[in-house]
């Protein structure tokens, strides 16, 4: 960053590594210097893709997918929301394929199949909801607890 383009190559032939531009992978994350993109959450929306495919959700119950939304589908997102404010398009599309798998176990999914608005079932079950997590909830405590550590002082 910030030099010639006689310079980044002299380092990266010195360090043996390629020049690269941004957004840049950095342990399964994006790394960025400015706003990353949409488009820059595709591996994590590819992560739900691979797991939906794979399972056979018309032979599941109801019961079933509500277990795999809650052990499985509320927690693929985890380590992107404890890093990332994950921008609205992308929590859109993972409570999408969520909403999808919940109700109908397919792709895609109508209101005519959804029995209850997402919104409620995504309420605790004491509550009366099916106890599934609201993802801009669990994406600010995750951030929320990664500030409080971080003012702690170290023991």
């Amino acid at each position: 960053m910030h030099c010639d383009s006689a310079d980044a190559i002299a380092m990266a032939a010195a360090l043996g590594c390629p020049i690269s531009s941004f957004p840049q992978p950095y342990l399964g994350l994006p790394l960025s210097p400015l706003k990353l993109p949409i488009s820059a959450y595709d591996p994590l929306l590819l992560s739900f893709d691979r797991y939906l495919s794979g399972w056979r959700a018309l032979l599941l119950s109801s019961g079933g997918r509500l277990v795999l939304c809650n052990a499985v589908l509320n927690n693929l997102p985890t380590y992107f929301m404890c890093s990332f404010l994950l921008p609205p398009g992308a929590v859109e599309q993972i409570d999408r394929r969520r909403h999808a798998f919940f109700w109908t176990g397919k792709d895609t999914c109508s209101g005519a199949r959804c029995l209850i608005a997402w919104d409620k079932v995504c309420v605790d079950v004491q509550e009366g909801g099916f106890g599934i997590c609201d993802l801009r909830w669990q994406n600010m405590c995750l951030l929320l607890n990664f500030v409080h550590k971080l003012h702690l002082p170290e023991s």
